[in-house]
């Protein structure tokens, strides 16, 4: 019985928009359209806890939201320091030099 409730949870969570923007950010290749797609996850995890702001209940979604948050920022992170090397190292700017 656990099990159905585990799967019964898991399809909730999936039903949330802003588990599907993260899905959505964790899948794009390409690193202009992924600073957007973090972007939009972003704003549908606020919006959701902004739904959750007098909901005393929703422990794990608030767990799951929080864990979502600490891993997009290290992938925003992650991006904007690759892009800026990226940037650093490019033949415009060695030839700039």
């Amino acid at each position: 019985m656990a099990l159905a409730i585990n799967q019964d949870y898991m399809n909730e969570m999936r039903s949330q928009a802003w588990v599907a923007c993260l899905e959505s950010a964790f899948m794009e290749l390409d690193a202009r359209k992924l600073i957007e797609r973090i972007g939009t996850a972003e704003a549908a995890i606020d919006a959701r806890l902004f739904a959750l702001r007098n909901d005393r209940d929703h422990h794990k979604e608030r767990e799951l939201i929080a864990d979502a948050q600490r891993t997009l920022r290290s992938l925003r992170h992650m991006e904007q320091r690759e892009f800026s090397e990226i940037r650093t190292n490019s033949p415009q700017t060695i030839c700039r030099s």
